[in-house]
């Protein structure tokens, strides 16, 4: 049962509006850190002696697409699986302080509660200023939720998941970007996708009152 002086507080703090903002990208289905749109983000501001934390890393492919993309900064991994060889396994065991950290395709596999009790910690891990890059699918779009992964278990609208990090702590700038996913078909079926599939699309989305974006990317900073 969900404690009722949360649940108020979750609606006070996720009264705030965030106007979301809308990424078309041509990319691979599997996962938005592939895309040079989002690995732009990731990277803006980033130095040498940048410290990154991706939590939920699985394979740790994030790190290869960065270190693709230019990355030179310090990667560090948490994960609870032992088949990749990560740094920590759980985050209150994570030592040291960083810039970044990063959670791609992860809450959705876990409860809003379990969430929460990642982003507190967090917040204690990110240097002044620090960033949390945070990607899940978009609750509002008519089949990504339920659809591609049995262990998907929560959805997160964006104006809950923007409370949640604000109820943890963080009280820096939230970007929130809805991320729209293009598989990359050729030049002709690009052409025909683009200027007759998708319009209609959004059309019919419109319709229902759902969205065509697939993919919610928020960034929240530490802030004072």
């Amino acid at each position: 049962m969900i404690d009722k002086d949360f649940y108020w507080r979750l609606r006070e703090f996720s009264d705030e509006f965030i106007k979301p903002q809308l990424l078309k990208v041509k990319m691979d289905m599997e996962s938005i850190c592939s895309c040079r749109e989002v690995l732009e983000r990731i990277l803006k501001g980033t130095k040498e002696d940048t410290v990154l934390l991706d939590v939920g890393s699985g394979n740790r492919r994030l790190e290869r697409e960065l270190r693709k993309a230019g990355y030179r900064g310090a990667y560090k991994d948490c994960d609870t699986e032992t088949r990749h060889g990560h740094d920590f396994q759980n985050i209150v065991d994570v030592i040291g302080k960083f810039d970044i950290i990063t959670m791609f395709d992860l809450i959705e596999h876990i409860s809003f509660a379990e969430a929460y009790s990642l982003f507190k910690p967090s917040l204690s891990l990110l240097k002044p200023n620090g960033r949390i890059i945070i990607s899940t699918p978009n609750a509002a779009h008519i089949n990504c939720i339920w659809k591609t992964d049995m262990t998907h278990v929560q959805q997160y609208p964006y104006p809950q998941l923007c409370g949640l990090l604000r109820m943890s702590g963080f009280k820096g700038a939230i970007e929130v970007y809805r991320i729209h996913m293009m598989p990359d078909r050729g030049y002709i079926k690009n052409f025909i996708f683009d200027t007759i599939l998708v319009p209609t699309h959004r059309v019919f989305t419109k319709f229902l009152d759902v969205d065509f974006a697939q993919e919610i990317l928020v960034i929240a900073r530490k802030g004072d």
